[in-house]
């Protein structure tokens, strides 16, 4: 690993070590204080991970087209009723999840994009439901059932009574946890971690990491191997290259053992403290080393269409 000096301002020894490198008091207090704390990393890791692990009636998942319909209806209505990105990621997740759950669910998709975005909805607002939404629902989840007939698929009946009862089988499902982590609240944890250890403006970066995480969101479905934490640690990593602090060359590093592939690049930039500081950052932000990095990266640049890895990853 590689060590970061901080310091806190009154001269204080470092007091920590990890990921990367020693963090000052200062630092852990500050990410305590954002409600980024690496206790709260792995805690965030733990339920996920838990979340994401299939029961043995999963069926298996849906369709490309499929999933990117619904995701497309579920983020219609989400904006028709003035509802924020954040909802449409916490909605996805809460789909993903319960679809990891569950067997058969293709012909019950119309109803369960309404209610994980009712579930979202009233997760985020005490006044939830106000009549009107409701009968967006109804309007919507019938658009999507027609839709569904018209390609061959069964549909079921749309009524408020299925809304209900169906709220209830996605919540059992998921043990009523609605309130899932997201790739967005990653990448955002990542970004605040990392602006105050580097004191480095982030967000202009952060929503290009985001623009890029909802692209490959409507692509795949979550699960163990591609988790939002991953998928995280591979956007906001690749993101970073597109701001030009660290180069394409070390996610994507030459085909030789990775014990090697890490000792020769740092070899070949032992020169450039900046680029040396930096990569020990990151792995410090995330809490991951270098290698666990390249490997998300690599999952999601093989996920993304390779015309747009090329335009998005020019160097």
């Amino acid at each position: 690993m590689l060590p970061i000096s901080t310091h806190r301002p009154d001269g204080d020894a470092q007091t920590m070590r990890s990921g990367g490198g020693y963090i000052s008091g200062t630092v852990q207090d500050l990410w305590h204080q954002h409600g980024v704390s690496m206790e709260h990393v792995e805690r965030c890791k733990a339920s996920e991970r838990q979340a994401l692990t299939p029961t043995a009636q999963a069926g298996p998942p849906l369709p490309g087209q499929v999933r990117r319909y619904a995701l497309q209806c579920i983020a219609a209505i989400m904006q028709h009723e003035g509802m924020s990105q954040e909802n449409w990621f916490q909605a996805v997740s809460l789909l993903d999840t319960y679809l990891l759950k569950v067997a058969g669910s293709i012909p019950m998709l119309p109803v369960s994009c309404i209610c994980v975005v009712r579930l979202v909805a009233k997760l985020n607002s005490a006044e939830f439901l106000p009549r009107k939404l409701s009968m967006n629902c109804l309007a919507f989840a019938s658009k999507i059932a027609h839709d569904m007939t018209t390609a061959g698929v069964e549909a079921p009946d749309i009524t408020e009574d299925v809304f209900n009862s169906h709220e209830q089988v996605i919540g059992h499902a998921v043990s009523w946890k609605i309130d899932l982590m997201t790739v967005e609240r990653w990448i955002s944890m990542f970004s605040v971690r990392f602006d105050i250890l580097t004191k480095n403006g982030y967000q202009q970066t952060m929503v290009e990491a985001v623009v890029m995480a909802r692209m490959l969101v409507m692509r795949e479905s979550a699960s163990l191997q591609f988790s939002h934490h991953n998928l995280a640690l591979g956007v906001f990593s690749l993101s970073l290259v597109m701001a030009r602090l660290i180069p394409f060359g070390l996610l994507s590093p030459p085909a030789i053992s990775p014990a090697g592939t890490n000792a020769a690049f740092l070899q070949s930039t032992l020169m450039n403290k900046e680029l040396f500081w930096m990569i020990g950052s990151l792995e410090t932000v995330t809490c991951c080393e270098l290698q666990d990095l390249q490997q998300a990266a690599q999952i999601v640049m093989q996920a993304l269409p390779a015309v747009l890895t090329q335009q998005l990853f020019a160097v």
